[in-house]
């Protein structure tokens, strides 16, 4: 008997990990996978549909997993999501294979692959398996993750851009390498800052928290891996990503702010602003004395324009998918017009404004209810598992905040995944604080 009880106590380990790691790879190891068609030498396009195919394969294997040891209480959150996507998958079928709806020159194969395969099977996997969530383990090894990704995207700009560090931050840089003397853009721009704001978030957390660190030399490697993650952040000069930083960021200093009664009686806790203070101001004397060169980075270029209304191309193509995404509709109020904008053929980098015009108020309905639920849950934690949740939330908030402004529904599996992640988990806590504080018959 003990030997059974050990070997499903490993059993059940196993597939903890397995799920973490999908979890994690599916939302945050891209970069790494580039790694490996960077040694290989291989064309891109095989090696990332073989890293989907796994995938899939693994989150079917779960979900098998998941409903031979179904809990008697599955999450609200899963019943809204697989509602939004019973309406939004019908959308997709019937505008691809009825309506002739094409995206780019994609596949619907392509789309299906995107939508089904990494974004409804993991989520749904993640749903029916949240008690497998251990939220410690899963934070150390998504900032593994991060931090092997963020490397994975540094070490290539900076070794093949002739221009060295300052080359890189004076243009919108992407990871581009020659495979077969063709030119291929590996990583865009959006993803390099993306993944530079996840750890530079992420970083900044763990040093307003330094009475965690073990050691000085501990620290020191934290600060070199928030300068690591900034580099990164400003490398790919991509708005959107930034200004969600900042937003994360000041909305984290709060967060640090209120959870210390003492902070305006403790000298040691102000330590991280004092020296946040102190790094703001040599940056900007550093600032001053190269002004010239700073002053042609590309964030602060693309910054500028954005602030010009009009200036900037980018935004104003946004713009123009979000009037586009709109009047759809509006056109159709019920249950919306198709799953991509008429302007561009394209979806409209607002997840909301693209619920609406997909699945119209019907569908968008169970959407927005979907968005709540991670809210609503990560209020109703207690003081102390909020803080060491955080950085769970940092992710989801840091997801979610770039869906508003890029991405699509049927592209982003990391606004799925992470959002199923931080339900299951932020109710799996929840639930074990009401039932602690449950009185004894």
């Amino acid at each position: 008997m003990k030997d059974v009880s050990i070997y499903l106590t490993k059993f059940r380990t196993a597939h903890s990990l397995l799920l973490e790691w999908v979890v994690l790879f599916l939302c945050f190891g891209f970069p790494v996978q580039v790694l490996v068609i960077i040694l290989l030498k291989s064309e891109s396009t095989p090696i990332n549909m073989g890293f989907r195919a796994l995938y899939l394969i693994l989150s079917l294997y779960l979900i098998a997993i998941g409903l031979l040891s179904l809990p008697k209480k599955l999450p609200l959150g899963m019943y809204i999501f697989l509602l939004f996507w019973v309406i939004y998958g019908i959308r997709l079928v019937y505008d691809i294979e009825f309506r002739g709806v094409t995206f780019q020159d994609k596949s619907g194969f392509y789309i299906y692959g995107y939508a089904f395969g990494n974004s409804l099977i993991p989520a749904l996997a993640v749903f029916l398996n949240t008690s497998l969530l251990k939220g410690k383990r899963l934070i150390d090894n998504l900032f593994l993750i991060v931090l092997m990704a963020n490397l994975c995207i540094l070490l290539p700009l900076v070794f093949i851009d002739p221009g060295g560090i300052m080359g890189v931050l004076t243009k919108r840089s992407e990871l581009i390498v020659f495979i077969h003397e063709i030119p291929v853009n590996l990583i865009n721009a959006i993803t390099i800052s993306f993944f530079g704001g996840i750890l530079s978030l992420v970083t900044f957390w763990l040093l307003l928290n330094r009475k965690k660190f073990g050691s000085w030399y501990h620290e020191m490697f934290i600060w070199f891996l928030l300068l690591v993650g900034l580099f990164n952040l400003l490398a790919g000069a991509s708005k959107g990503p930034f200004i969600s930083f900042l937003i994360v960021g000041f909305y984290m200093v709060i967060v640090w702010v209120r959870s210390h009664d003492t902070v305006y009686r403790s000298k040691k806790i102000w330590y991280p602003v004092l020296i946040t203070i102190v790094l703001a101001l040599a940056a900007t004397g550093i600032l001053y004395w190269q002004f010239e060169r700073i002053s042609n980075m590309m964030i602060f270029t693309r910054l500028e324009n954005f602030l010009h209304w009009g200036s900037d191309a980018s935004s104003n193509v946004r713009m123009e998918l979000w009037k586009s995404a709109l009047n759809q509709f509006l056109a159709h109020p019920f249950i919306g017009d198709k799953f991509l904008t008429d302007y561009l053929n394209f979806y409209p980098h607002n997840l909301i404004l693209e619920a609406l015009m997909a699945t119209g108020i019907l569908g968008t309905f169970f959407f927005l209810s979907f968005i709540v639920q991670p809210f609503y849950f990560f209020y109703r934690l207690p003081k102390e598992d909020k803080s060491d949740l955080m950085i769970i939330w940092i992710a989801l908030l840091a997801v979610f905040l770039l869906a508003m402004v890029t991405g699509g529904l049927f592209s982003s599996p990391d606004f799925w995944i992470m959002s199923a992640v931080a339900i299951g988990l932020f109710q799996q806590y929840t639930q074990k604080k009401l039932t602690v504080s449950e009185p004894k018959e």
